[in-house]
Parts: C-alpha cells; sequence; structure tokens
C-alpha cells in the first residue's frame, strides 16, 4: 500500500522478454507531453506506468487515502492480460504469486467429472494458459511497475474540475491545485464521476445474475480451477490463489438486485452451496464469518464510440464491464491502458489522432468479450459452452 507521494525519476533500464534491451521502450525519449491518470485501480496503474516506459510525463491521482486493492479476493488472469503485463515489467512478480493453470476442471452438480479442459497458452509458450492470483498481489506488482517507471502518484486526491483551453487541459484538483495537461484518463470505476459528467445518459445496467464469493483455504488435492454446472443453472467455481489460499465463487441466476443482509452473507452463501458435490462441501464448511464473502450483482455496460470528449477519455471499467464468465475483465482495462500509451507515444502532439486510433483498436474487441460472455451465461449444453469459450481464446490470441 502506497499513501505517500512518488516522485518522477528518469526510467529505468530494462529488459525484454529474452533478456535483451525492452523493444516496448523505443519511444523512451522524454516528450513534454503530460497526462493525468486519474484512479488507482487496474486500469490506471497499467495506463500510468505504460506510459510513463514510454518516455510520457505522468501523473496519477487516487481519491483513497492509500494505494490499495479493495475490489474482491482473487481473478483470473488470461494469456493475453499476462502478455500486456509483460509490457510495463509486471509479469514476473505476478507469475512468482499466482497460480499456473493450464486446464480447469469441469463438473456436474454432484461432482462427476464432465471434462479436463485444456486451454492453449494463449500469450505465448512461457506464460501459462491462465493465472489465478490475489488480487492485492496484482495490484502491489502494477504500483511498483507505476513507481519504478517513474510516475507521479498522489492519493486522497480527486479532480474537481477541469476545462480545455487550447491545446491543454486546465485541472483543477481538491486541494485546489492545479495543472495544465495534454490529456486526462479517467480510469476510476463504474462509478466514474468523469464518464458522468461527459455522458450522464449513460449507466450500467443489471444483467440478472449475482456473483458470491469466499475465501477458503487451499486443501490437499486443489491443484486447477474446478467448474461445477447446476441444475437450477447456478455455477460454482473454486480457484487456488497461492499455496494456502482459494476462493470459492457462484454465479446465481436472479432478478434480485438489491443488496443482501450483510450479517449473514456467509449463511446465504453456504445454503446456495447445498446440493453441490466434490470439493464444494469441504470447502463450504470454512465459509464461517461474513467478512469472508464478498456478493455484488453482475452489471454490463459498454460505451459507444468514442470514448472520448476532447482531451478526456474514459478507459477500464469506467468505459465498459461485463459479466467475469470470461475472466477478461481485469484484461481488458490492463489492454485499454496499453494501447492507449501506445497510441500516444506515437502521436504525442495529435492528441486527436491518437485517441481515434485508441478507439478504433479497442471498440471491438471489448465488445466481442462482452457478447461472449452474454452467450456463454444462455449456453445450452458443454458443447456450446467449449465452442464460445475456444472463440473467444482465439480472438484474444491476436496481438493488440
Amino acid at each position: 500500500m502506497l499513501n505517500s507521494v512518488a516522485t518522477r525519476e528518469a526510467p529505468r533500464p530494462r529488459t525484454g522478454r529474452s533478456g535483451g534491451p525492452d523493444q516496448s521502450r523505443e519511444e523512451c525519449e522524454m516528450t513534454d507531453t503530460k497526462i493525468l491518470v486519474v484512479g488507482g485501480g487496474i486500469a490506471g496503474l497499467t495506463t500510468a506506468a505504460a506510459m510513463a516506459r514510454k518516455g510520457l510525463s505522468v501523473d496519477l491521482v487516487e481519491r483513497k487515502p492509500e494505494l490499495s486493492d479493495a475490489g474482491g479476493i482473487g481473478l483470473t488472469l488470461v494469456g493475453n492480460a499476462l502478455r500486456a503485463l509483460e509490457e510495463i515489467g509486471a509479469v514476473q512478480k505476478c507469475l512468482d504469486t499466482g497460480v499456473w493453470a493450464d486446464s480447469q476442471a469441469v463438473h456436474t452438480q454432484d461432482g462427476t467429472l464432465v471434462i479436463d479442459l485444456p486451454q492453449p497458452r494463449i500469450g505465448g509458450a512461457h506464460l501459462p494458459t491462465n493465472l489465478n492470483i490475489k488480487r492485492r498481489n496484482l495490484h502491489r506488482a502494477l504500483v511498483d511497475a507505476a513507481v519504478d517507471a517513474g510516475v507521479t502518484m498522489r492519493c486522497s486526491m480527486t479532480v474537481t474540475d477541469w476545462e480545455e483551453i487550447g491545446d491543454a487541459m486546465q485541472v483543477t484538483l481538491s486541494d485546489s491545485s492545479t495543472g495544465e495537461y495534454a490529456l486526462l484518463v479517467a480510469a476510476e470505476g463504474v462509478a466514474s464521476p468523469t464518464r458522468k459528467r461527459l455522458l450522464p445518459e449513460l449507466e450500467p445496467e443489471f444483467s440478472n445474475a449475482i456473483v458470491w464469493r469466499a475465501k477458503t483455504p487451499r486443501i490437499e488435492g486443489l491443484d486447477r480451477s474446478h467448474i461445477y454446472i447446476g441444475e437450477n443453472k447456478s455455477v460454482v467455481g473454486i480457484v487456488p490463489l497461492d499455496d494456502t489460499d482459494a476462493y470459492i465463487y457462484i454465479g446465481q441466476s436472479s432478478e434480485d438486485s438489491s443488496r443482501r443482509d450483510d450479517d449473514t452473507l456467509h449463511v446465504q452463501m453456504r445454503e446456495l452451496l447445498e446440493g453441490f458435490g466434490g470439493f464444494v462441501p469441504e470447502l463450504s464448511q470454512h465459509i464461517t464469518s461474513p467478512e469472508d464473502v464478498w456478493c455484488r450483482p453482475v452489471i454490463t455496460m459498454l460505451l459507444p464510440v468514442p470514448w472520448h470528449r476532447g482531451r478526456a477519455v474514459i478507459i477500464g471499467d469506467a468505459a465498459h464491464v461485463h459479466s467475469p464468465s470470461l475472466s477478461q475483465g481485469a484484461a481488458m482495462g490492463i489492454e485499454d491502458g496499453i494501447v492507449l500509451a501506445d497510441e500516444v507515444a506515437r502521436h504525442p502532439d495529435d492528441i486527436a489522432t491518437a485517441l481515434d486510433g485508441f478507439n478504433a483498436r479497442r471498440f471491438d474487441r471489448v465488445k466481442a468479450i462482452i457478447d461472449g460472455s452474454s452467450e456463454l451465461e444462455t449456453a445450452k449444453s458443454q458443447q456450446d459452452l467449449g465452442r464460445i469459450r475456444q472463440s473467444i481464446l482465439k480472438l484474444m490470441a491476436e496481438p493488440l
């Protein structure tokens, strides 16, 4: 966690994937282009690190008093996300703390194995198909990448106003200080104030599903991720996160998006797990406290292009959000940051062209994920599930 200001230093020399010079830093000569990133989550930190590594001057502000992740327990990074994290030098720290997974076991509700599903290494032969990782470990790797790149970061800080004057944005922060930037990048998450100001008519929609997650120990024999297909349109998954911890989740169909009783979340989740076999009964016994349970409605949103107005651009969950069924939520935010940095570094003196390029490279790819997630939730058979997943993996294997 970071609650101090990280001052900008000259970017450090880095090596690339093969141990030689990092080819992603070919635009690393410092420029006068100054960028403000608003939000210290996955998309914001990735963007800041990627831009700074390309020689851009980057400030990042975060409304919370410290840079820490409070978004859940763990997540799965698919190969395309890992490949993108290589661009900012963050992948090795993730690989060192997560669980590599090249296959996934799919079961019926009672625990009968249907298929042990091998998956291709779409990020490259040197990277796993999937990496299961604690959110705090991913966040730490991203913070370190931003600090190493020379990003200036300030916490307990928000943007209160901005005005586009000529070829710059005049930005006012919550401490009444002002700054002039070529671009404002809004990576504030689903409740983005910037999106609400620029596009007040667009808000996420409830998708008639609830996701439950609970932290559990990693019990003996849990060597990969497992999915159990329920008889009532529910799905239970188990994900090992490191040598000692795992989490169990439920994807539940529901038309009720209201907040569940916080004091009994553990009881409610155990009730939903009744009737499932395999590893589920043993792990269910470890769900004993509401503090260890995370329950949220599944929401969806895809902003129409362009994702920018003038010199303010919206990225990550502020621009697009979807169900977690394809494990691509974090990946899409990470990819946004890499592509935006690439386009701005190519056109540092022509932000309009850079943003047009960003929109062109991102919209169709993100839309394919959102459409695929919707298809997956309405799939009628295991064959349909496999077909949809393989189609998405093929697309995600393509270069950014």
